[in-house]
């Protein structure tokens, strides 16, 4: 999966060749990549997604600033190493509903 970086004139370093993965399993009979999981009290869908590969330059905002095309990102971190501050190459984004889950599994 291959995702280009809106421009932006703070950006060092493109977002490209990410690893996107929903944060839960899906039900084979779901229509719907971000579709119900089960979960406590029925079910639940997903709004937070994985996302790997990321180059060492994006920060937090650059990567929020991108998956924002797709909705209203309520969280969004890059891992980082505890003891040399660096990025870890991953990172979470949650959105404040499911459909855009939905739009970013497609791409």
């Amino acid at each position: 999966l291959t995702l280009s970086t809106p421009p932006s004139p703070n950006l060092s370093a493109p977002l490209s060749s990410l690893f996107l993965t929903m944060i839960a399993t899906t039900t084979p009979s779901s229509s719907s990549p971000a579709r119900a999981v089960a979960g406590m009290g029925g079910s639940e869908r997903i709004q937070k997604v994985f996302v790997g590969g990321l180059a060492p330059s994006v920060t937090d905002s650059i990567m929020k600033d991108y998956f924002s095309q797709f909705g209203n990102v309520t969280e969004c971190l890059v891992m980082m190493d505890s003891h040399t501050q660096r990025s870890r190459g991953f990172g979470f984004v949650t959105f404040d509903s499911c459909d855009p889950v939905d739009d970013v599994m497609r791409r």
